[in-house]
């Protein structure tokens, strides 16, 4: 969770060892951890970070039982490829792909994949606002 709380205050310009992301793939799954570390992965906003959410979703919208964070992981996969000029989530979106299969069973069968984007967008400028809000006075206590 370490990284997830720099993520406010971190872009790709900053050093965060990348031994530590895959870490948080890895942890994804039942507990409900997701949006924070996507939060994380698209500030970091590294193409690294978007095969990260990439193999997320090759791994769990095969899986239309389970409901984790698909949404927020698409969401953010296509804010990424905005930041990166990347193309990562077409084949994801593409009509009749893993997507919309995975919707197919899901109560919100008409969830837009860009509406899970604008929902990053707003939690990242949350996060920055946030750090750079609390920041400073986070770091008067450790100083005091």
């Amino acid at each position: 969770m370490q990284d997830c709380r720099l993520a406010g205050r971190c872009g790709p310009q900053d050093r965060v060892p990348r031994s530590h992301r895959p870490a948080l793939a890895r942890q994804w799954g039942p507990v409900r951890g997701g949006t924070a570390y996507c939060v994380a992965l698209a500030k970091f906003g590294t193409a690294a970070d978007a095969d990260l959410l990439a193999a997320y979703l090759d791994r769990y919208l095969l899986r239309p039982e389970l409901d984790y964070d698909q949404p927020t992981v698409l969401g953010t996969l296509l804010y990424l490829d905005g930041v990166l000029g990347s193309d990562s989530a077409s084949r994801f979106i593409a009509p009749g792909g893993p997507w919309d299969r995975w919707l197919e069973v899901r109560v919100a069968a008409a969830l837009d994949p860009y509406d899970c984007r604008q929902g990053i967008e707003q939690l990242c400028a949350f996060a920055t606002e946030t750090a750079e809000t609390l920041g400073p006075r986070i770091q008067g206590r450790r100083s005091s």
